[in-house]
């Protein structure tokens, strides 16, 4: 239920951002999208007994904290707030790709194992 929620607002958060126009909206929803899956590749592969607590480097504490940040800088420059949107897009996706490639890893050495 707590991951839930916090999926929920993560996406309440970066919809503000994309439908107040303050990003651009590719890379907002792309942002959206790594945002909920960095959540979901780990509660997945958890699930099957993965740990992925040091896995990736956009976890939802440095997400807010970056959004937060942003969203401060953002009364002086607007534009800090894309920035910080594109930098999250990037690095979610990557975050994505890391569990991605830890839990293909995890599996061979289990296969070796077995």
């Amino acid at each position: 239920m707590d991951s839930t929620l916090d999926r929920i607002a993560d996406a309440t958060i970066l919809c503000g951002i994309i439908f107040g126009e303050l990003c651009h909206p590719f890379w907002g929803f792309v942002t959206l999208t790594g945002s909920l899956m960095v959540s979901y590749t780990r509660a997945r592969a958890e699930a099957l007994g993965v740990g992925m607590e040091t896995v990736g480097m956009a976890e939802r504490a440095e997400r807010l904290l970056l959004l937060a940040m942003a969203s401060f800088v953002s009364i002086l420059w607007l534009e800090v707030l894309n920035w910080a949107v594109i930098l999250l897009a990037i690095l979610t996706t990557f975050t994505v790709l890391q569990r991605v490639l830890h839990f293909l890893k995890w599996v061979k050495t289990k296969r070796i194992d077995a």
